[in-house]
């Protein structure tokens, strides 16, 4: 539906789960300006590689705010 809906009028649509998060890693720039930087019509689909980054603590049992979740971003 998402993608019947925004087709009119986006150039890319992205669909990746609300847990996960992309990161380039070997561009310098950002997912938008590498996007922008595509030119070529032919093109219709990327896809980009996964790669699993394991936790080696565990979260806390309670959630007490934001603060919590910023001061614990290593382990994301």
């Amino acid at each position: 539906e998402c993608l019947l809906r925004a087709r009119r009028h986006s150039r890319w649509i992205a669909f990746i789960d609300l847990d996960e998060r992309l990161t380039m890693t070997q561009y310098n720039g950002t997912i938008l300006d590498y996007l922008e930087n595509i030119s070529n019509p032919k093109i219709g689909a990327i896809q980009f590689r996964q790669r699993w980054i394991l936790k080696n603590e565990s979260l806390p049992k309670r959630y007490e705010g934001d603060q919590q979740a910023l001061s614990r971003r290593d382990i994301w």
